[in-house]
C-alpha cells in the first residue's frame, strides 16, 4: 500500500499539473479571442500561442529553483510547492478579465501567470520521476517510466475531455474557458494535500549532509556537462514530438483543416488516449533493448515517417487522419517512454534533481516547447500543412548526431 500510495500520489499531481499546463492549448482560439480581441483572426493564434510558448522560457528558472530544493531540502517539500503554486497560478487565469474590461492590462497579467506556470512545473514533471524511481518500487523499472510518461500525456487528455465537455455544453466563446482554468485550480489544491503525506525519497534520506552540494547546479554543469548536453538534445526532440499532440494538433484541425471544434477536440482525444495508453507497453518492450538502440531506431522511423504521417492528418478522410494519428501516438509515445529512466541513471543521487530538471526543461525551452507556434508559423509560411513536419525531422537529426558524438566519449547508456 505504502507503494502504490507512492506512485498515486506522484502519478495524480502530475497529471493535473500538465492538464493545467495544457489547457492553455487547448482553447489557444477562445483566449485569443479575450485577450487579443482587435486582431485578426490569425495574429489572434499567433499571439496566444507566443503566450502559450513563454510559459517554456520560465521553465529553466522553475527547475533551477526546484531542483536545488529537491537536492538540498528534499524531493518531498519540492513536489509539494510545485502543485501548490501551479494550481494557484491556474486558478487565477480563470479569473481574470479580458481586454475589453481592463485593455493591454489582461494580456500582460495573463503573460506573468504563464510564466509562473513554467516556473512551477519546471520542477515537477521532473522531479515526481525522480521522487519514483528512487523509491525502487516493486515493479519493471521501464515499465514504472511508462507509466510516468501516461500521466503527463493523461492531463493533456482530461485537458481534452473538458474543452470537449464545455465544448457541448455551455459552448465555446470567449468566456467558457475559464471553467476548464478554475476546474484544474481548485483540483489542483486539493491534490497537494496529498503529497503532505507521502513519505520521502529513500535514497536522498540515505545521502550524508556531506554529499549534499553547496550548490548543486555549479556542480552539475563542472562534472557532468556532457550529460547535460545529450539530455537538452534528446529532451527538445522528444518533447517536439509530445508538443505535436499536446499543443498543435487542435490548432491543426481547428486552423488549417477548418474542422469543426467538437471534431478537433474528438480526434484530439482519440490520439491522446493512444499516446497515453502506449508507455507502460513500450516500457515493458524496451526492457529488451538498451536505451541507445530503442532510441536510435524511433528516431529514425520519426524522421522517415513524419510527412507522410502529416500527409495523412491533412487529408479530407476521417479514415487517412485516424490512420495518421494513430502512427502519430504510437512514434510519440515510443520516443518519450525512455526518458525519465535514462535520465535518471546519467546524474547521482545527490545532483539527480537538478540534473533532470534543469537539462530537460532546458531542451524543452529551446527546441520543443515553441513547436506549437514554430508548426503553425511554418504552414503560414510555407502554405503546407505538412510544414511542421521539418521542424521535427531537423531535431532528430540533431539528436542523432551528437547523441553519436557524445556516445565516443560517455558510456552512459546501460
Amino acid at each position: 500500500m505504502k507503494q502504490v500510495k507512492i506512485l498515486l500520489g506522484s502519478i495524480l499531481g502530475n497529471t493535473l499539473e500538465y492538464y493545467e499546463f495544457s489547457i492553455f492549448a487547448v482553447f489557444a482560439i477562445q483566449i485569443g479571442q479575450a485577450f487579443f480581441p482587435d486582431q485578426n483572426n490569425v495574429n489572434q493564434l499567433l499571439l496566444t500561442l507566443v503566450l502559450f510558448g513563454s510559459g517554456f522560457l520560465s521553465r529553466p528558472l522553475g527547475s533551477a529553483i526546484f531542483g536545488h530544493i529537491g537536492d538540498k531540502l528534499g524531493r518531498k517539500k519540492s513536489l509539494i510547492l510545485t502543485i501548490t503554486g501551479m494550481s494557484a497560478a491556474t486558478l487565477t487565469i480563470g479569473f481574470i478579465p479580458g481586454y475589453n474590461e481592463i485593455g493591454i492590462a489582461a494580456p500582460i497579467l495573463l503573460l506573468i501567470l504563464r510564466l509562473a506556470q513554467g516556473i512551477f512545473i519546471g520542477g515537477e514533471g521532473a522531479g515526481s520521476a525522480v521522487y519514483v524511481l528512487e523509491h525502487e518500487l516493486k515493479m519493471n523499472r521501464n515499465v514504472v517510466g511508462g507509466f510516468l510518461i501516461t500521466s503527463n500525456v493523461s492531463g493533456v487528455l482530461i485537458a481534452s475531455i473538458v474543452g470537449l465537455v464545455i465544448t457541448k455544453t455551455v459552448g465555446l466563446d470567449s468566456t467558457s474557458w475559464r471553467w476548464a482554468f478554475i476546474f484544474g485550480g481548485v483540483a489542483g489544491i486539493i491534490i497537494s494535500y496529498m503529497r503532505f503525506s507521502l513519505p520521502e525519497s529513500e535514497k536522498f534520506n540515505n545521502l550524508t549532509s556531506e554529499e549534499k552540494h553547496r550548490a548543486p547546479i555549479l556542480k552539475l554543469f563542472t562534472l557532468y556537462w556532457r550529460q547535460v548536453l545529450v539530455v537538452v538534445a534528446f529532451a527538445g526532440f522528444s518533447a517536439g514530438v509530445s508538443y505535436t499532440i499536446k499543443g498543435y494538433l487542435a490548432v491543426h484541425f481547428q486552423n488549417v483543416m477548418k474542422l469543426p471544434a467538437d471534431d478537433s477536440f474528438l480526434l484530439l482525444m482519440f490520439t491522446t488516449v493512444i499516446f497515453a495508453i502506449l508507455p507502460p507497453i513500450w516500457g515493458l518492450l524496451s526492457s529488451r533493448f538498451t536505451y541507445r538502440n530503442f532510441i536510435r531506431v524511433t528516431s529514425i522511423l520519426i524522421i522517415l515517417l513524419y510527412i507522410p504521417i502529416y500527409m495523412l492528418i491533412s487529408s479530407t478522410s476521417y479514415i487517412a487522419i485516424t490512420s495518421g494519428l494513430v502512427m502519430l501516438a504510437m512514434l510519440a509515445s515510443a520516443i518519450c517512454t525512455p526518458i525519465y529512466i535514462y535520465f535518471s541513471d546519467l546524474f547521482p543521487t545527490s545532483l539527480r534533481y537538478s540534473g533532470v530538471a534543469v537539462s530537460f526543461n532546458i531542451g524543452i525551452t529551446l527546441m520543443g516547447g515553441f513547436t506549437p507556434l514554430i508548426s503553425a508559423y511554418l504552414v503560414n509560411k510555407l502554405g503546407q500543412p505538412f510544414a511542421p513536419a521539418y521542424y521535427i525531422i531537423a531535431m532528430a537529426i540533431i539528436y542523432l548526431v551528437l547523441e553519436q558524438y557524445m556516445h565516443k566519449k560517455l558510456e552512459y547508456f546501460k
